[in-house]
């Protein structure tokens, strides 16, 4: 697991990455196309364009204030390729001149062209709705990803007191989400504001598989829910120590952790749990 993911740099590795990069290089090639579309630009709007050009070499976390700041300048490119493309354009796509100059007309009379754009992008969703999204990490829950029906399992047994569910990171949003304050994650992907000892601690137990029943108790853990696959090998030391296996699926399963006292090694302060903050 990578500590504090959303703070490395920009590799333009993903296709969304790539993709912001494209937008920014296209207002560098509007102004060598039609320079005259940027006359009108001063302080507020260069700052933009450098502001957008500096986010975009920093984080994954800047990434979406990046999409924001081109927006402007990105509106105005279009607009400035396209005056370009329209007086280049060759004689059998004289139909695209046509529509351009039709579009112009309607905004030029007031008729608003939003319409038109709306029903396009409508259109492209309709038909992709995840073009740039990875199904399992960013788009709707998958079985293989969030553990929804196991975290079902723990609301329609929790009572007046909410349970407090050891899993991975990875899992906190979803536990947070779909746990409905019955079920509370004791920790999630947020370690900027958790803590990195919390991370290492879990990747440090899981290296250890043998310890990972001292993590739960140290977390004063009441369940924890692990990958069938991913944790296979605590999974095998959880059922050869006869911890009770509650819930099972065909991905995750949930374990109930003993109300047993465990002696605390010299050195090793006990951490009281702090449900992450919404």
């Amino acid at each position: 697991m990578n500590l504090n993911m959303e703070w490395h740099s920009i590799y333009y590795v993903s296709i969304l990455e790539k993709f912001l990069l494209f937008l920014f290089l296209l207002t560098p090639l509007a102004v060598l196309l039609r320079r005259s579309c940027f006359k009108n630009w001063g302080f507020f709007e260069c700052s933009l364009f450098i502001l957008a050009f500096h986010l975009l070499t920093q984080h994954l976390r800047t990434i979406p204030y990046t999409a924001i700041l081109l927006s402007y300048p990105l509106a105005v490119s279009s607009k400035a390729i396209l005056e370009y493309l329209y007086d280049k354009m060759p004689h059998f796509l004289s139909f695209l001149k046509r529509a351009y100059s039709f579009l112009n007309l309607q905004e030029e009379r007031g008729i608003s062209v939003h319409w038109y754009a709306a029903a396009l992008l409508f259109a492209i969703f309709c038909y992709s709705p995840s073009i740039f999204a990875e199904k399992d990490a960013y788009g709707s829950p998958t079985p293989t990803y969030c553990p929804q029906e196991a975290i079902k399992y723990l609301v329609n047994i929790a009572k007046e007191k909410p349970l407090k569910v050891y899993a991975s990171p990875n899992n906190g949003g979803c536990l947070t989400f779909f746990g409905n304050k019955k079920v509370l994650a004791i920790i999630d992907d947020r370690n900027t504001m958790l803590g990195e000892k919390r991370y290492k601690d879990y990747i440090k137990f899981c290296n250890r598989t043998k310890d990972f029943r001292r993590l739960l108790k140290k977390q004063n853990a009441d369940y924890t829910i692990l990958d069938l696959k991913e944790d296979k090998k605590i999974i095998d030391e959880l059922h050869r120590q006869k911890i009770e296996e509650v819930y099972k699926n065909d991905t995750h399963i949930v374990f109930s952790v003993p109300d047993i006292v465990l002696s605390t090694p010299k050195n090793e302060k006990k951490q009281p749990f702090t449900p992450p903050a919404a």
